[in-house]
């Protein structure tokens, strides 16, 4: 797999420590976003307890997914997004972004955009 985008993610209870978050690429295995929440000490007792405080796509690949619309999804929801835009090359990259910069769009949401 390779870097569609990063997300970085938080755990409510650290964060008011000054604690900073972890960047998870994605699409990222099952295994990777465990370790990634383990490292913000999300486990199964605490699942809900994170939260995503950055967004960021690599240069030559932007996505002009609203940022606000990143921090207000879940994992597994950017995860498969991310999925779906890996099979994207940079011509229908360039026509998703132009889509999303549209006044009107009907993208709203991440799985609109998944769509």
């Amino acid at each position: 797999m390779s870097e569609v985008f990063s997300i970085q993610l938080s755990n409510h209870t650290t964060q008011r420590d000054g604690k900073s978050g972890v960047w998870l690429d994605l699409p990222a295995t099952a295994e990777q976003v465990r370790a990634a929440m383990g490292q913000i000490g999300v486990t199964q007792d605490n699942p809900w307890d994170y939260f995503i405080s950055g967004f960021f796509s690599p240069e030559g690949r932007h996505l002009a997914i609203p940022y606000d619309l990143v921090l207000a999804s879940g994992v597994n929801e950017l995860n498969f997004l991310a999925a779906r835009l890996e099979k994207l090359d940079a011509y229908e990259i360039g026509t998703l972004n132009a889509a999303l910069q549209q006044k009107n769009t009907e993208l709203r949401t991440i799985s609109r955009i998944t769509d």
